[in-house]
């Protein structure tokens, strides 16, 4: 055989190698790739959507003002810093000079969004990273679910994510959920990898920093750590002695640290506080309050609101001041005033508006956000968790096709938090005993936290971190129920 043709035949059957390597991939790992490709067309797809319909209707979410993909509020705050970091190194909402020194946000996002913006392209080459990130996170989630339930709930897992309408959504826009999911779902998927996280300390040092970075995208994911901390000496502490867990646990708060110090020593030095934002407070004194006073004590939010912003320095105070660390004395002064005699009141209407993101659906959110339907507060949720069925039978009534759509998607996920009880009655048996029931219980304290932490009448949007969570341990609880029928 002449060398030529030998040299073809290698060529060929190197290229056959390959071809039968890519073959394998693809089946070992075709579901995770479908996973992958439907997610982030679906959200490409809606991006591309949006980008003329949003001209077409004068600005989604009722914001005349918004320029897809920023959407008013939160995400007009967040590009104002991104742009004021790239143009001049500075921290700070202000629009021009002189720039004052923002401690209402938290650096990760905005710093995410310079970096893309800076190098990838501006608005698209952000929703293509945030899609990405979002399909990324489905993934991982199905992974994680493999853990726990048979590979086709698992895949059932995934789906639900990658369909969710807030989360495709939102995941579209300027907002922090894609990427403070895709952190938190990431740092789960390293700690529950006992193969691979059990005696190295590198992974549970990663598991930090990648914490760490979370708790610099959104603020509450500062105590995550401690759950997994707790949760953390539960798992391995049955498998290593009580000092080595210790100091292996202790690695996810050393990466924690070296994340946030930086940023907590920054406010100490400019507003006095090691406090990471101010947002937490504002929060209680410009929305948990006022609407606490209206729904327990009869009294007009916009007139407390009134009140409580002039008690608390706002009349005199410019925008920037009266948001920021500086303040914080005169609003927790001003707060603590306004719930003196009133404080286990407001715990349970705070604690009870929480649990009405259990059961509120999506759908009807998106169609009020793209104009479809008008906006129309039902608080249905709030409605149930409170007795109150007349109401909720007349409002379903007289609501026409938003209140449809409200049904359609609460009796969705009340179907899921039903399916997630029997799962977490089911893990909890034998809790101390399995290690996969245990990773369950602190995925159900996970979704509490989540639920708990935000303020719930931002809506929907505020479920998004726990619903991986949420879809997980439903189908936990699906897979036990359907193992009882097929032993009857």
């Amino acid at each position: 055989m002449a060398l030529k043709e030998i040299l073809c035949l290698n060529k060929f059957m190197e290229i056959e190698k390959k071809r039968f390597r890519a073959k394998t991939i693809f089946k070992k790992y075709r579901l995770e790739i479908a996973l992958f490709v439907v997610a982030l067309v679906v959200r490409l797809v809606l991006a591309v959507f949006l980008t003329g319909y949003e001209t077409k209707i004068g600005g989604l979410d009722n914001f005349s003002d918004s320029n897809y993909p920023i959407v008013g509020g939160d995400s007009h705050e967040y590009n104002i810093l991104a742009n004021n970091l790239i143009k001049y190194g500075i921290f700070s909402q202000s629009p021009a000079e002189p720039f004052y020194s923002d401690s209402f946000r938290i650096p990760g996002y905005p710093l995410f969004l310079a970096v893309i913006s800076k190098f990838f392209g501006g608005a698209w080459g952000i929703i293509i990273i945030q899609s990405i990130l979002s399909a990324l996170s489905v993934v991982i989630l199905f992974k994680i679910a493999t853990n726990f339930v048979s590979r086709k709930l698992a895949g059932l897992t995934a789906w639900f994510f990658v369909f969710e309408p807030v989360n495709v959504y939102f995941s579209v826009l300027i907002f922090s959920e894609s990427l403070f999911t895709f952190l938190i779902l990431s740092s789960i998927y390293i700690f529950i990898n006992k193969e691979t996280t059990l005696n190295n300390f590198v992974n549970f040092f990663l598991l930090g920093l990648i914490l760490g970075i979370g708790t610099m995208v959104r603020v509450i994911g500062l105590f995550v750590p401690m759950i997994l901390f707790f949760f953390g000496y539960l798992l391995y502490g049955r498998i290593n002695n009580l000092k080595k867990s210790l100091a292996f646990l202790a690695c996810i708060l050393v990466g924690f640290i070296l994340v946030i110090a930086p940023w907590s020593l920054r406010n100490k030095k400019l507003f006095n506080s090691f406090s990471l934002s101010s947002v937490s407070l504002y929060n209680l004194v410009y929305y948990h309050i006022p609407r606490f006073y209206e729904a327990e004590l009869g009294q007009d939010p916009k007139q407390v609101g009134a009140d409580i912003f002039e008690e608390s320095g706002g009349t005199i105070l410019s925008e920037a001041e009266y948001n920021s660390l500086s303040n914080a004395p005169h609003l927790q002064a001003v707060a603590d005033k306004y719930l003196d005699g009133h404080r286990i009141k407001f715990y349970w209407f705070f604690i009870s508006h929480s649990l009405s993101l259990y059961v509120v659906g999506g759908w009807r959110n998106i169609a009020e956000y793209l104009k479809f339907l008008p906006q129309k507060v039902i608080p249905l949720g709030q409605m149930i968790f409170k007795g109150k069925l007349s109401e909720v039978v007349r409002n379903l009534i007289n609501g026409g096709l938003s209140s449809y759509l409200l049904v359609l998607g609460t009796l969705f996920w009340i179907g899921i938090d039903l399916l997630m009880i029997v799962g977490v009655f089911m893990s909890s048996r034998g809790f101390a005993n399995s290690w996969g029931k245990a990773c369950l219980m602190t995925f159900f304290v996970l979704i509490l936290y989540f639920m708990v932490a935000p303020w719930p009448e931002a809506g929907a949007r505020m479920r998004i971190p726990a619903e991986p969570f949420m879809f997980l341990l439903a189908m936990v609880g699906l897979e036990h129920i359907l193992t009882l029928i097929n032993h009857e």
